[in-house]
């Protein structure tokens, strides 16, 4: 149980950073990038802890969306980051 606790603070941090990092005006592009590529790789890593780990079928249906989720939105971050590059260098 304490286990679970300690997952869901970490996920609740997790969706808190972002959130504040959204207020800055000044973020890059590769700020951006650099910061969701990172929540993606937390949000992957800790969902596999939790499946590994965890004996609550509910948690592991969870952990397995988290996965999936972000996982999905790593690869259109690496997609729009290659679409970008490109464009950028057409100029």
């Amino acid at each position: 149980m304490h286990f679970v606790k300690a997952l869901l603070a970490a996920i609740a941090i997790g969706l808190i950073s972002p959130g504040a990092m959204a207020q800055t005006a000044t973020t890059s592009p590769q700020e951006f990038v650099k910061a969701a590529a990172s929540s993606d790789m937390f949000e992957i890593q800790s969902s596999e802890l939790a499946l590994r780990k965890s004996k609550t079928s509910r948690v592991k249906e969870f952990a397995r969306m988290m996965i999936k989720d972000h996982t999905t939105s790593s690869k259109r971050l690496i997609a729009g980051q290659r679409r970008t590059t490109s464009q950028w260098r057409r100029r």
